[in-house]
This record gives C-alpha cells, sequence and structure tokens, in this order.
C-alpha cells in the first residue's frame, strides 16, 4: 500500500477530473491549501466500463464536495467509518462503527449528489459504479421492462443493508489489486469488481423489486418513457412561469400536474420551486453569488421572499450559509 499522504481540494478535483468526473465544488469558504483528509484516494476507469474508487483515509476537516451526477448506478462497500450524504434535497447516513455495510444508489435523471466530510471520521470503502447506458446495453427486452417499473421508475433509488463477509473479503481484495499497478494485478482487479458489482447488484434488485411490489398504485396511467425532468434542468434557469415552462416542453399544465404528483408527490410548481431553490444553495455556497442575485436566479422579485422560503427549505437563511 503507497504510503499516506495529504489531500487538499485541488489534488481530490484533479484525481476525480483525470478520471472522468470534472466540475467536482469544494466551498469557497476552504482554503485551496487546507487539507481535506489524508491517507489514500484511488479511481481507477477499467476498460469494460466499470469504476472503482477506494478510500482509506481520515478526513481533516468540516466541510461538503458536490458534483451532478448523470444516471448512474453506484455499489458501495463502506469497510469503516460513516458516509453522509445528499441526492438533491434528501439526506442518507450510513454507517459500519458497528458492522461493515453495503449501500448503493441508482440515479435515473440528473440529480446534485453532495458528500459531507466529516473531521475525524475514518474512512474506508470501496465503490464500483457504471453509466445507466452500461447497464441498459446489458439487459434484455424483458429485463428491461421489469426495470422501468423498479429501478428506473423513480429519480433515484437507495438501499443500504448489513456486509457479508464474503462482500467485505472481496471490497478488501480489490483495495490492494487497485494499489498494484502491474498486469495482473489490473486484470485481477477488474474481475473482482464484476464479482462485487454483480453480488451487490443482485441484492440491490431484489431489495427495490419487493419494496416496489409493496406500494400501492393509485393510478392506471401508462407514462410515456418521456422524462420531463431532464428537459427542466436548463429551462429552470430561467425566469420563466409555470405556464410558460409547460409551452416551452409542448405539453398542458394537467399533464405535467399528473406526471409530477405521480412521480414525486408534489406539484409541478412546488417541484420548480424546489429545485431552483436548491440551484440557488449551490450558487451561494460554491460559487460566490450575492444573496440578491441569487432570489433574482430563483425567480424572485423581492430578497425577502427569497429569504423566506429558503429557509422554509433549508433550515437555515442564505447568509447563514455563506458562513459555514
Amino acid at each position: 500500500m503507497t504510503e499516506y499522504k495529504q489531500i487538499n481540494k485541488h489534488e481530490l478535483s484533479r484525481k476525480l477530473e483525470d478520471s472522468g468526473f470534472p466540475n467536482l465544488l469544494i466551498s469557497n469558504s476552504l482554503k485551496s491549501n487546507i487539507s481535506l483528509m489524508t491517507g489514500n484516494v484511488n479511481y481507477t476507469k477499467l476498460p469494460s466500463g466499470l469504476m472503482v474508487h477506494s478510500s482509506d483515509t481520515i478526513e481533516d476537516t468540516n466541510t461538503d464536495c458536490g458534483s451532478k451526477l448523470v444516471p448512474r448506478i453506484m455499489l458501495c462497500v463502506l469497510l469503516e467509518g460513516e458516509i453522509v450524504f445528499s441526492l438533491d434535497n434528501e439526506e442518507f447516513s450510513i454507517s459500519a462503527n458497528e458492522k461493515p455495510a453495503v449501500f448503493a444508489y441508482m440515479v435515473n435523471q440528473p440529480v446534485f449528489f453532495t458528500r459531507r466530510i466529516i473531521k475525524g471520521n475514518r474512512l474506508k470503502k470501496i465503490n464500483v459504479s457504471a453509466s445507466k447506458d452500461w447497464l441498459l446495453s446489458r439487459s434484455s427486452a424483458s429485463q428491461l421492462h421489469a426495470l422501468q417499473q423498479g429501478l428506473f421508475a423513480k429519480t433515484y433509488v437507495v438501499h443500504d443493508w448489513i456486509a457479508g463477509s464474503e462482500t467485505v473479503d472481496l471490497a478488501l481484495k480489490i483495495m490492494d489489486a487497485e494499489y498494484n499497478d502491474d498486469l495482473m494485478s489490473r486484470i485481477e482487479c477488474e474481475r473482482l469488481a464484476f464479482e462485487m458489482f454483480g453480488a451487490c447488484f443482485e441484492k440491490f434488485y431484489s431489495v427495490s423489486d419487493k419494496e416496489n411490489q409493496t406500494e400501492s398504485v393509485q393510478s392506471d396511467v401508462v407514462w410515456p418513457l418521456r422524462v420531463y425532468e431532464d428537459e427542466l434542468e436548463t429551462l429552470l434557469l430561467q425566469r420563466n412561469s409555470s405556464a410558460e415552462l409547460a409551452e416551452n416542453l409542448g405539453v398542458s399544465m394537467s399533464t405535467l400536474q399528473r406526471y409530477f404528483k405521480r412521480h414525486h408527490n408534489k406539484s409541478f410548481a412546488e417541484y420548480v420551486r424546489e429545485k431552483r431553490l436548491e440551484h440557488a444553495r449551490r450558487s451561494l455556497k460554491y460559487e460566490q453569488v450575492t444573496i440578491g442575485e441569487a432570489a433574482y436566479n430563483a425567480g424572485y422579485n423581492h430578497v425577502s421572499n427569497f429569504v423566506s422560503a429558503f429557509k422554509k427549505q433549508f433550515n437555515k437563511t442564505p447568509s447563514e450559509l455563506k458562513t459555514l
């Protein structure tokens, strides 16, 4: 294993960019020379299309980092420590302080991913991930239909469970293989990554399928394959009303209302407002825009209304966020 070293935000951003994940955002309040963590962080893009990420670190500061996630599946074996992350506004906390754990997420539309870095957290984990297209290309027509009714039916799906001893052994072997650059280690790393992906995906799919079967379906509407969330991403940055957004999408307001009520359990207007506030939160924290600019971009003519809505959604004011 290579010697432990301090990793600052520039070093972490470079590692991610080299692995095909640009645009990592880390709080602007954190100085560039401050160590985020001490240890080893590796990203390996395998020829098969799988991505392996290992982390064996002690986190040195309290901050968070984030990036836009495109549709993909991620399977993580958490050997030690705690991971606190958010997909858009929903926060998840996974701990291996008592027993190693596995967690997985399937992201079906672009979402903003944020991970909290916690000072003193001893983190040891292995991730194996792949794009949604990678998964689709390996699915038969019947499997694709099942996936559309289950894992692909929501914006994202997240599950966690206790890691079995075989899964833990696999994760440790992948970590050992990833730290070596010789040919046989590369081949072994890829073989083990496929084995871990297969075992964890089978469990993830089984848990998701059981959950899906227990959910009561309130409507017999067969929804089209069109995904409005993707198309809204760029439109939300414009100061359009709900009616204007519907016109740009080429659908009626009633269609959008039914769609968002079914898929997000909220009205179209609520979805738009929450997304715009999330864009505002990111721009305030990472892009150093003023509160007035963030309010205007989120569609608010009065800063006081923006501050009130922001505090209601995030439980803190924009000024409090900027001082973190």
